[in-house]
């Protein structure tokens, strides 16, 4: 029987959109990438299979979280770990960058609203230290300027509090695919 499409999702990344989620003829979730090729950007489709965190190399399973509210970030590693994820949890922006500095991680979920430096600047930071790691923006804030902002400054997503539990997953899960395929291309 045919692919349907599921959803689909506003999110970007440098030259690598995801476009819907399939689910293919053995009821398997897949998700279509458009990608950039070349300097004159033509697209060519990319399928990937989605992946559980079990099967990703270790870095990759790796999550951190950043948000100065300790009960936002022992409910999203509970959510995380009980899907497989290896979970990291910093309360400030300093931590984050200092993690990211010194590790290697799968994706990033951040707040914006943080004690000692604001989020804009902390997503400037992780993506000095890797300019490929998927930044998941997590905030109460719902001015659209701020989500302008975000994705203008390279988040792979954008997402309000409270937010759904399954949407967090399935964009997590995008992001880390994403990231998987953008190495995988660089070697």
């Amino acid at each position: 029987h045919p692919s349907r499409p599921t959803s689909i999702y506003p999110v970007h990344r440098r030259m690598i959109f995801p476009l819907l989620n399939i689910i293919d003829s053995r009821g398997l979730p897949r998700v279509v990438f458009k990608m950039a090729t070349h300097k004159r950007f033509r697209f060519n489709p990319v399928e990937v299979s989605v992946m559980n965190a079990e099967q990703l190399p270790s870095h990759l399973s790796s999550i951190l979280i950043v948000d100065d509210e300790p009960d936002i970030c022992l409910v999203l590693e509970d959510l995380l770990r009980y899907e497989g994820y290896t979970v990291r949890s910093v309360m400030t922006g300093r931590e984050a960058l200092h993690e990211a500095e010194h590790r290697q991680y799968g994706a990033v979920i951040l707040d914006l609203g943080l004690p000692d430096l604001s989020g804009f600047a902390v997503l400037r930071g992780l993506e000095e230290f890797d300019p490929l790691l998927p930044v998941i923006v997590l905030t109460a804030s719902a001015q659209d300027s701020h989500t302008v902002e975000s994705l203008r400054r390279g988040a792979f997503a954008y997402i309000t509090k409270p937010y759904n539990p399954d949407e967090l997953k399935i964009i997590l899960r995008q992001a880390v695919d994403v990231r998987k395929l953008v190495l995988k291309m660089h070697r």
